[in-house]
């Protein structure tokens, strides 16, 4: 474990997930290079022994799992186009414990949501969407990526220096951003369309569920190597649970 020479506030949906991702993929890659780059959130844990895992990627030494598709097709929360052709504003958490502060970033938030929709409104009245240079490509961030793989998509953003700037001022633009270089390269060819991750986006009452104690058995006969979202807060004893049925993990919980 290391930490890396940058840090950024990153918020859900936000431009910094991307620069954050980025860091990572190059910190790892300073300190290696290695095979594989598995990308996962404190609020992840293994379905697997480490033991299961090394055979898992070893077995597929030239594979990208990566889950994504067109973004003309419509099941990305609606039009998610959109995210990406109109103009988005950022808004930052209210984390303020002073009153006053709370209530100024209230009214801020507010503002900022009424500007949105109205210049929302006079893209698509007019057509003035923001133009993209590749056909874009849409889906779950977490991915499972060769060495190869993430060194061209590390030398495509050198030799694109317009490409990553495009991501601001969009929505969730992390779940493009990626997966638009991959698609649009050789490594489609050496794709399996899996996230690896096991999610119950149906139970709720979060979307993705907080697992529970009682999920075990659907996460670890989901055939996925990881699964999410656990949160200590929520259940403690589930977490417990998948280490003891996963041997050779030492069980420090997520952070």
């Amino acid at each position: 474990m290391f930490r890396t020479q940058a840090s950024y506030k990153s918020e859900w949906g936000s431009y910094e997930q991307i620069l954050s991702i980025l860091e990572l993929y190059r910190a790892a890659q300073r300190k290696g290079p290695y095979d594989r780059y598995v990308l996962i959130s404190g609020q992840d844990l293994p379905c697997v022994s480490n033991a299961e895992l090394i055979s898992f990627f070893s077995a597929h030494p030239e594979t990208e799992f990566v889950h994504g598709w067109d973004i003309n097709v419509d099941k990305w929360n609606g039009d998610g186009r959109d995210k990406m052709r109109l103009f988005w504003f950022r808004y930052d958490k209210n984390l303020s414990k002073r009153k006053v502060i709370r209530l100024m970033l209230r009214l801020r938030r507010r503002t900022l949501h009424l500007l949105e929709e109205a210049i929302h409104r006079f893209q698509k009245a007019f057509g003035l969407f923001r133009p993209f240079g590749l056909p874009m490509y849409v889906g779950s961030n977490w991915m499972d990526l060769t060495g190869e793989c993430v060194d061209y998509i590390l030398r495509f953003v050198v030799d694109n220096p317009k490409y990553l700037p495009r991501f601001k001022h969009t929505r969730c633009g992390v779940e493009v951003f990626f997966h638009t270089i991959i698609f649009n390269s050789r490594f489609r060819e050496r794709l399996i369309e899996t996230p690896n991750r096991y999610a119950d986006f149906a139970s709720g009452p979060e979307r993705p569920r907080a697992l529970r104690s009682g999920d075990e058995e659907a996460v670890l006969s989901s055939g996925m190597i990881f699964a999410r979202k656990f949160d200590e807060r929520v259940d403690a004893e589930v977490i417990k649970a998948i280490y003891a049925r996963t041997e050779g993990i030492v069980p420090h919980g997520p952070r």
